[in-house]
């Protein structure tokens, strides 16, 4: 298995990834790690990959997307 394009395994030199995220209490080794235009950011499992006006990504957590966007039934594509 890769990784994918925009999101890729989390990774540091300071852990085994054994440790606790203080976001979600999920080990490390099972979060990813996605850039930004602030540098870059952890993605929780469950977080939502975003796409940005300009074509940037970020991770947005479920509790924040359910708050700020509606779900639709169809999805208009123009090209």
């Amino acid at each position: 298995m890769s990784e994918g394009k925009i999101v890729r395994y989390y990774r540091t030199p300071d852990g085994d990834g054994d440790r606790l995220c203080e976001h979600c209490n999920i080990r490390m080794h099972n979060h990813g790690w996605i850039d930004t235009l602030e540098g870059g950011h952890i993605v929780c499992p469950g977080d939502y990959v975003i796409t940005g006006i300009v074509g940037e990504m970020y991770p947005c957590k479920l509790s924040v997307f359910a708050q700020t966007y509606e779900p639709v039934d169809t999805v208009i594509v123009e090209n």
